[in-house]
């Protein structure tokens, strides 16, 4: 199994600041980009990233997709892959990744018919054809609700040379109802289509990320619970992480208190630009402690990874020696 990569989502205005932050305190190293940032980021992209660092970058290009349909604009898709083109031109990153322009059935607030997923996801699968004629290979998305016949569409696609399928988990369904289609998606997957990599599309939670042979997985929770006062912080010996509310509202004092009263055990836990608790009132530096804590995450799954396949080979051997 391959190692899995948490993609940090970048998702606000601030480009320069923030992926400077995450790259030089967090060590984030897989970044995740939206194409309705796109000409600030080619702008400041250059400021934020280092010649030394540039080879260690891996970055997602997201189409703006969800973004443009619910303010009702329409991504032009040639111009979309140019700019893809254009970064991967400009930028010797270890590797870039476009995801592919998907048409989002309905309109904002309303149920899609079947219709209309199925219209949707064709012609998803045409603009990935557009983007393939361009010269790109795109990750194509798998949202659920969407017949599993578009899913062997995508694996099945002859002109496809690395297949990478995105999977895009329902925002209106809870955890629940996400594990049972993903896991009729990754039976089908692992059966048939064992080679395959996946990308989880808003994939934050510890046990659907460890329970799963994502290849990737992006999150923007690092920066929307920041701003919520929340700290993440991934404990690695325990392999739990952990949520704590230190903002300053009322409701949240005692766990100030017991965060202050704990903090020499806690403060390994932080990437080293945090030495005090103060330091986390700003919401710029709880961001860092977040993305830190899913690089963490991240490391720990791939151990375990890494241990299973051993426990996994080492039993093999033991068998063929019998």
């Amino acid at each position: 199994m391959k190692d899995l990569n948490i993609y940090i989502a970048i998702v606000d205005t601030l480009i320069e600041r923030t992926i400077g932050e995450l790259i030089n305190d967090a060590g984030s190293r897989n970044l995740l980009v939206s194409y309705a940032f796109g000409d600030k980021i080619i702008r400041e992209w250059d400021g934020a990233v280092k010649s030394a660092v540039e080879p260690e970058i891996s970055l997602i290009i997201d189409s703006g997709a969800f973004s443009a349909w619910t303010s009702g604009l329409i991504i032009d898709i040639q111009a979309y892959a140019r700019f893809c083109m254009s970064i991967i031109d400009k930028y010797e990153f270890r590797s870039i990744y476009p995801v592919n322009l998907d048409k989002i059935p309905s309109r904002p607030g309303q149920a899609p018919t079947l219709a209309q997923v199925e219209d949707s996801a064709e012609v998803g699968i045409a603009n990935a054809r557009i983007l393939r004629d361009a010269g790109l290979e795109p990750i194509e998305v798998f949202h659920q609700g969407e017949p599993i016949k578009f899913l062997h569409k995508m694996v099945d696609n002859e002109r496809a040379r690395g297949v990478y399928i995105g999977l895009s988990p329902a925002n209106d369904v809870g955890t629940k109802g996400r594990r049972v289609w993903l896991d009729e998606v990754f039976s089908l997957l692992n059966t048939k289509y064992v080679s395959v990599d996946t990308h989880g599309f808003g994939v934050t939670s510890f046990d659907l990320v460890k329970d799963y042979p994502w290849t990737t997985v992006d999150s923007a929770a690092y920066r929307i619970a920041a701003g919520y006062g929340t700290v993440y912080i991934f404990d690695d010996f325990r392999g739990e992480m952990i949520s704590l509310k230190v903002g300053t509202s009322v409701g949240s004092m005692d766990v100030r208190r017991k965060v202050i009263r704990d903090w020499e055990r806690l403060v390994r836990l932080f990437p080293v630009c945090i030495q005090k608790f103060e330091d986390l009132n700003a919401e710029c530096t709880r961001r860092i402690a977040n993305a830190y804590a899913f690089k963490k995450m991240q490391d720990w799954v791939n151990k375990r990874r890494r241990t299973d396949l051993g426990l996994l080979y080492n039993n093999q051997l033991n068998i063929n020696e019998v």
